[in-house]
């Protein structure tokens, strides 16, 4: 394969989420020669979105018919990819007899020690045998690389902005608040909290509205995204697409920067054009430069 992990079976199961990066994972794995099976997890995703794979839902406490399509696939490797907008409906949830029976073994694992809770789930599959490699490693051609990735340059006026978001970004990470910040006129004028990139790009866009900044071009201001100290990609690589382009443009920001090898580009062809389009720059930026801005 040209790109992506030795799988000694040549097959992957995605537990797939909400979004378009398990589409965008699900693909690269395929063009990569690995047979791939997806279990759509709830109603995050549709197996509708998986047309040249096999794709199988499962209900929230279904941990029994988890297992069986897990045996189904034949995989030894899983990988969790895509998000949780919608939290389950504890009400709603009916456990079936595989999850009656795990229960002691759930029950254990989330009792001890202070590792989180993706930690203690990457466990429970780690114990049945199952191989978990976060979707980077299974795709890393979707992460962004380092320099500029658009048609857009940096202009002189966004070096400011560049440093100090990057700062703020990392800031936002030592407290772990989030993953992104903005910075307007050298200032820093939001970070990222339990809203996402989404939300914060929604306060900046409406700070701009009632003019808590002003300046003099028509774009003005950084997004910097970067992986959160310790964050485990396993579970959660940062990811940027199409939606937080236009937001950025709501947002009246000239451009978007990135640590390079660690943020996902969802959907990278729509996205770079949609930034082009806008008039907004996407930047890769080394860790190394990111924690020296």
């Amino acid at each position: 394969m040209a790109d992506g992990p030795i799988l000694s079976d040549n097959k992957l199961t995605i537990l797939a989420g909400n979004g378009k990066v398990p589409i965008d994972v699900a693909r690269a794995a395929q063009e990569n020669g690995i047979e791939v099976f997806v279990i759509c997890l709830g109603d995050e995703a549709d197996p509708a979105d998986f047309p040249s794979h096999q794709a199988e839902r499962v209900a929230w406490g279904a941990l029994g018919t988890l297992n069986k399509l897990l045996d189904k696939s034949g995989a030894q490797t899983l990988t969790l990819v895509g998000g949780i907008a919608k939290r389950p409906d504890l009400s709603a949830i009916r456990l079936d007899a595989g999850a009656v029976m795990a229960l002691p073994k759930i029950v254990k694992l989330m009792a001890g020690g202070d590792e989180s809770v993706l930690g203690k789930i990457a466990r429970y599959f780690e114990g049945r045998g199952y191989r978990l490699l976060g979707a980077h490693e299974v795709a890393p051609s979707l992460l962004c690389r380092e320099g500029l990735l658009g048609s857009v340059a940096v202009s002189p006026e966004a070096r400011e902005d560049l440093v100090t978001a990057c700062r703020g970004a990392g800031v936002a990470g030592q407290i772990d608040l989030g993953q992104a910040a903005i910075s307007v006129n050298g200032r820093l004028v939001g970070l990222e909290g339990p809203e996402g990139t989404d939300g914060l790009l929604d306060r900046v866009a409406e700070l701009r509205q009632r003019n808590k900044f002003t300046t003099s071009r028509k774009r003005h201001g950084v997004l910097a995204k970067r992986l959160r100290p310790g964050q485990d990609m396993r579970f959660d690589v940062p990811t940027i697409g199409p939606r937080t382009v236009e937001k950025a443009a709501r947002a009246g920001l000239e451009g978007i920067a990135l640590e390079a090898g660690h943020v996902f580009l969802a959907d990278r062809a729509g996205t770079l054009q949609a930034a082009n389009d806008a008039g907004i720059f996407i930047l890769g930026v080394t860790q190394e430069d990111m924690e020296g801005a």
